[in-house]
């Protein structure tokens, strides 16, 4: 009996208690496997969309950082009240040449504009997901630099529950959408699932 107990552990990410190490918990969570991270390859690019769980967005904030339980908790319990995401979007490297993606498919300055307003103050028409039966847009939206390698452009999305919209922290299933008006490359959709966003390992390798 022990020895099937042992071997289904092996089998289920959730039997993992804990990251014992930042690199550990980095590749733990850009595993596809594991449920939190969802690639998209087109013709000419290339989507992402990453799941960021609360903890590790408490860690990355605190990093560094001289900080008390209080300060822990409360930042803690702001984030589980959410579901944030990361949208990345780059050139697919197979078929498309290096270069900054902001420029793909423009033809004049007006279109580049037009562009980088779209994704640092509208977003949120272009971006939604669905759980539950109803359609939840980002509370708060972020284009930024931040995580960005290379010629890659990403942005910080976070949803959220109100008196109108209940339902995103407990449905089982989560439909990220991107109709993608921006880039032209259609309607993206990204799935993911409750069971994978709430079972994730401790971070033991941090003081709180």
């Amino acid at each position: 009996m022990k020895y099937w107990i042992g071997m289904l552990c092996l089998l289920l990410a959730g039997c993992r208690a804990e990251f014992n190490r930042e690199q550990e918990m980095y590749a733990w969570l850009n595993d596809p496997e594991h449920g939190l991270r969802a690639d998209k390859t087109l013709e000419d690019l290339s989507l992402q969309v990453k799941y960021l769980p609360p903890d590790y967005l408490v860690y990355r904030e605190l990093k560094g950082k001289a900080y008390t339980r209080r300060t822990v908790d409360s930042l803690r319990a702001q984030y589980r009240n959410t579901r944030t995401f990361l949208l990345t979007v780059a050139f697919n490297e197979s078929t498309s040449p290096s270069g900054n993606v902001l420029f793909y498919g423009v033809n004049d300055p007006r279109e580049y504009k037009q562009r980088i307003e779209q994704l640092n103050f509208s977003i949120g028409d272009y971006v939604s997901v669905r759980a539950g039966g109803k359609e939840f847009r980002p509370l708060l939206s972020t284009f930024e630099n931040l995580y960005t390698v290379g010629n890659k452009r990403t942005l910080y999305l976070v949803f959220g529950e109100d008196e109108h919209h209940q339902g995103l922290l407990g449905a089982d299933s989560l439909d990220f959408t991107f109709n993608d008006l921006i880039f032209e490359s259609g309607i993206n959709h990204f799935a993911f699932r409750k069971e994978n966003l709430d079972n994730i390992p401790k971070i033991d390798f941090w003081a709180y």
